[in-house]
């Protein structure tokens, strides 16, 4: 019998003349009685006769027909195979001549819908005309001078997108000409392929916007521990690629002005056709163990009270180990072995960096920490249970609410705290 589990996977997109209700509508389903491949597929509805068919084999040379099937490992265990004899018999062979003329294109690949978003995704980037008109559906982000409105509702705060049609209304209102939504820069889209774009108000008075918005524009550090960890990501992506524009208006080599493309995928220096794309820094985060404390550390720039992993630059020519080694031998003078990767992340600051997160140990009997103060203000051990506590807190504490605990880590995602929950976990006894 039919599967409801698959039923209505199997989607025809037709380009030219439409097949007859009666050989158009199909379904597919599935089950698990054999090693190979299996779908199922048949005719709905009463008839399938010959007039159907014949009906449609003249439009069938100029229909495009795409089955998208959702996630491949969905169909694991399944088999091809069509249940209704009589149509199998005269629709496969009508199927197979059309599909060899040249006027024919099928695609039957069974596709995610992370790899057709990302396929929509790369369109917009190299396709002008394509985002241009993805600029009048999509949703917006809006920056200040890289810092991303917030709004507050209760006691949450939250980064709106707001429609291409709510922006145009804004941007009338703070007498904008609607061409300044094509400075907009592509960040992403929904897993519904609704683009999302970033957009920086910055020539416009921040109040004025502010008050226009029923918002506020907040530094970008500060709103990472206002918000939760959905909003994050795609704020650090936008205001990183902002950013890289904002520093990226002349060409390097002849000084003459570049010019973005519709997505802000890259810039170009029309005089001589050189292409600049965006680029980060890669950063190895380290969170250093003696086997029963950890090393956390802080720079006179942290927020109070806030202990971090230790970071830094890779050089040019390092491997990431050699920069594990290096950069925690220069801050607080110890030598670490078994490194172990964890994660990385994207971190705008200070200009888009690839935060890379290891695991190490330090040598046996080397944990007397030498402080580089040119580097950092303090580093200190922490146990699993000072570090339980911290990993308690929801978001920034303040002294008062700190109580016994007299420091705090940074917030739930970030990398750093990926680090610092997984260390502690794992002296948790089994």
């Amino acid at each position: 019998m039919i599967s409801d589990k698959w039923e209505g996977l199997v989607n025809f997109s037709l380009q030219g003349p439409i097949l007859p209700p009666a050989a158009s509508r199909w379904q597919v389903a599935g089950s698990s009685g054999s090693a190979l491949p299996r779908v199922t597929v048949r005719a709905r509805g009463s008839r399938c006769g010959n007039r159907g068919i014949r009906g449609a084999e003249g439009g069938l040379a100029q229909t495009l027909i795409l089955l998208f099937f959702g996630a491949l490992e969905s169909l694991e265990g399944l088999e091809s195979q069509i249940q209704n004899r009589s149509c199998k018999e005269k629709i496969m062979p009508l199927f197979l001549r059309n599909f060899s003329t040249p006027t024919m294109q099928m695609s039957c690949r069974l596709v995610s819908n992370y790899v057709s978003r990302m396929r929509h995704l790369l369109e917009l980037k190299e396709d002008d005309e394509a985002c241009r008109k993805a600029l009048t559906s999509g949703a917006f982000l809006l920056f200040h001078s890289f810092s991303p409105l917030l709004q507050r509702s209760e006691n949450k705060y939250t980064a709106p997108l707001v429609t291409a049609s709510e922006l145009n209304g804004i941007l009338q209102n703070l007498n904008q000409k609607e061409k300044y939504i094509e400075e907009s820069v592509l960040i992403g889209c929904t897993e519904n392929h609704v683009p999302q774009f970033a957009l920086d108000l910055g020539r416009i008075e921040k109040v004025k916007a502010e008050s226009v918005l029923k918002g506020t524009f907040v530094d970008l550090r500060k709103a990472f521990f206002l918000l939760d960890g959905k909003d994050a990501p795609l704020l650090s992506q936008a205001q990183g690629l902002l950013r890289w524009h904002s520093t990226h208006l002349y060409c390097s080599r002849t000084g003459h002005p570049t010019q973005k493309n519709v997505s802000g995928s890259k810039r170009v220096c029309s005089t001589e056709e050189i292409i600049y794309y965006p680029q980060v820094s890669p950063v190895i985060i380290v969170l250093v163990s003696d086997g029963a404390q950890c090393l956390l550390a802080r720079q006179e720039s942290f927020p109070p009270g806030m202990y971090s992993a230790l970071a830094g630059f890779c050089d040019i020519g390092e491997t990431v180990e050699e920069s594990v080694h290096r950069e925690v031998a220069e801050e607080v003078g110890l030598e670490v072995s078994s490194l172990e990767y964890s994660a990385s992340q994207h971190w705008p600051f200070p200009n888009s960096s690839l935060m890379i997160a290891f695991h190490a140990l330090v040598k046996p009997g080397q944990n007397k920490i030498d402080l580089n103060l040119s580097e950092l203000e303090d580093a200190r051990w922490f146990d699993a249970e000072a570090l339980t506590e911290a990993l308690k807190r929801k978001r920034m504490s303040t002294r008062k609410e700190m109580g016994d605990v007299p420091f705090c880590i940074p917030p739930p995602w970030a990398v750093a705290h990926q680090l610092i929950k997984e260390w502690t976990q794992r002296q948790q006894p089994c």
